[in-house]
């Protein structure tokens, strides 16, 4: 596609005289600075707000990549979401990945975690990760967002981790250093004054003066 000069004009009317900038996305990571113990929160972290949605978490400050973690707790013997949202109400963001990680004391669970995105309350997508199997206390790996939340915009995430004990061995689910891309307009955007919109107007007329005139010349 060609960029004439008049395109190039008007574009530089319009973000010099209405403040027209397009917004920008800032990428934070949570990484569950707090105390050891149960967990239920609300707790903030650069901007967002993450809490327990549902069943039993533990924040462990002895383990993690680095510590602390997130973890489901084996006592409650099912599952622990975690929701996170922007610390300002109902503004938009997307999840770009997260390290997840097992305890599994005999290298049975095929259980992955899930991670679903919300917008206005409404499931508008999610994505299965199974961590790295390993006897004991598994490695971290990073897992990044590739399917129907790759690029999704949402304002609230859960991110549900498994656990269980059983006679024959236990296992529980582990997260870690969740990646968050929060997009902001800057505030405070100039609204033009009747006499900027004239003096645009008639800047805009000129220059179809202006191309209409070196048309004809050229005919």
């Amino acid at each position: 596609m060609k960029t004439t000069h008049g395109s190039i004009l008007l574009s530089l009317i319009l973000v010099v005289s209405f403040g027209i900038t397009p917004a920008f996305a800032t990428p934070v990571t949570i990484g569950f600075d707090g105390a050891n113990g149960p967990f239920t929160g609300p707790a903030d972290e650069d901007g967002f707000t993450y809490s327990l949605f549902s069943g039993d978490l533990f924040r462990w400050i002895v383990a993690g990549n680095p510590p602390p973690e997130m973890e489901a707790t084996v006592v409650a013997n099912g599952e622990g979401i975690l929701k996170i949202v922007s610390s300002t109400l109902n503004e938009a963001f997307n999840w770009l990945g997260f390290d997840i990680a097992e305890w599994d004391s005999n290298n049975l669970d095929q259980n992955p975690i899930i991670v679903e995105g919300f917008l206005n309350g409404i499931s508008v997508g999610s994505e299965l990760f199974t961590p790295d199997q390993a006897a004991g206390q598994g490695p971290y790996s990073t897992k990044t967002a590739a399917g129907s939340l790759l690029g999704t915009t949402i304002d609230e995430l859960r991110i549900t981790l498994l656990a269980d004990s059983t006679n024959s061995g236990f296992f529980f689910q582990r997260t870690d250093n969740i990646v968050l891309d929060k997009m902001i307009t800057p505030p405070n955007q100039p609204i033009p004054e009747p006499g900027t919109i004239f003096l645009i107007s008639s800047g805009l007329a000129g220059l179809a003066a202006w191309r209409y005139r070196k048309k004809h010349v050229k005919a």
